[in-house]
């Protein structure tokens, strides 16, 4: 015990045993500075600093952007980044893929072409309804708020993406309805006074009706709408194409001059053009006006009494 206490005391004497640190002049030997320091001085000192530095490092990573560079640490916040990103990646490319088809579509329709290899949209839909069932389930395995979201919003661009029909060159001509037809529920303003030349025939793939007028003679839109396409073709000459309510667009083909742009909003009765005889496929002064719903061809006269 003797020999314990004195180690003990020993170590003690040691360990405030006190050294002089002195900073001198290299050439001249001058003291430039000194102190006086001991082990425990030194060992205070270290424990103090590291506490110190510790509590720095601690506070800078839990109150600064820092701490993202941290392996690990921020893993839960960086999937759900991620995960939200893929929704919003996922959102852009069905929001192209569906004007890729509206335009297809549009063109088909300029252009009088027969809906056999016509896009159906709903199939577009679904199959981009099942890829995000498959997000949602592989971030998750549930349902989240951004996914409800992202489904109605889905939906609700379906009333601007009609599913489309296939009508064949052997179909009668005559208009596939819906158990309810909104045409029949609306006044369609007649887009042109004159007479009809040419009947709505869809097997021979002339797919509206043609008006013959004087020159100069104004057309009206049947419905108030949007305008959709306002320009040159070369089979139609200067056409325009107006987007209406529930799906129905109609086309005013062959026209001299063009008064409407795209984008312009229009009501029932507005002149929009003037009618002409501009494109190859015409053989006089008249307007070739089609009447579509749902990506389907109807006939004008069923509704508008020429």
């Amino acid at each position: 015990m003797k020999e314990k206490s004195k180690w003990l005391k020993r170590f003690r004497e040691r360990l405030h045993f006190k050294y002089r640190l002195v900073i001198m002049d290299h050439e001249t030997l001058e003291e430039k500075f000194s102190i006086r320091l001991s082990r425990y001085n030194v060992f205070v000192i270290g424990a103090t600093s590291s506490v110190v530095i510790v509590l720095l490092t601690t506070i800078i990573i839990a109150y600064t952007p820092l701490r993202e560079y941290i392996p690990g640490y921020a893993t839960v916040d960086v999937q759900r980044k991620i995960y939200d990103l893929r929704l919003k990646s996922d959102s852009l490319e069905r929001v192209f893929q569906q004007n890729n088809l509206y335009i297809y579509n549009m063109k088909r329709i300029l252009d009088g072409k027969e809906m056999v290899d016509f896009i159906p949209a709903d199939s577009v839909i679904k199959e981009q309804l099942a890829q995000s069932d498959t997000l949602a389930d592989d971030a998750d395995g549930s349902a989240t708020s951004s996914d409800s979201l992202f489904r109605k919003e889905v939906e609700s661009q379906m009333k601007y993406f009609g599913s489309a029909r296939k009508v064949t060159s052997s179909a009668p001509a005559t208009v596939v309805q819906a158990k309810t037809d909104p045409l029949k529920n609306s006044f369609l303003v007649m887009p042109l006074r004159g007479y009809v030349s040419n009947v709505y025939n869809p097997g021979a793939q002339h797919f509206g009706i043609d008006i013959v007028a004087a020159p100069n003679t104004p057309v009206s839109t049947v419905l108030d709408g949007t305008v959709i396409f306002s320009g040159w073709t070369p089979n139609t000459g200067y056409t325009i194409a107006i987007q209406h309510r529930n799906n129905i667009v109609s086309v005013y083909k062959h026209n001299s001059i063009l008064m409407k742009r795209e984008g312009d909003l229009v009501r029932a009765g507005d002149p929009i053009a003037i009618v002409g005889n501009s494109g190859s496929q015409t053989t006089g002064i008249h307007l070739h006006f089609e009447l579509w719903q749902n990506g389907v061809s109807v006939d004008p006269r069923r509704y508008i009494p020429f």
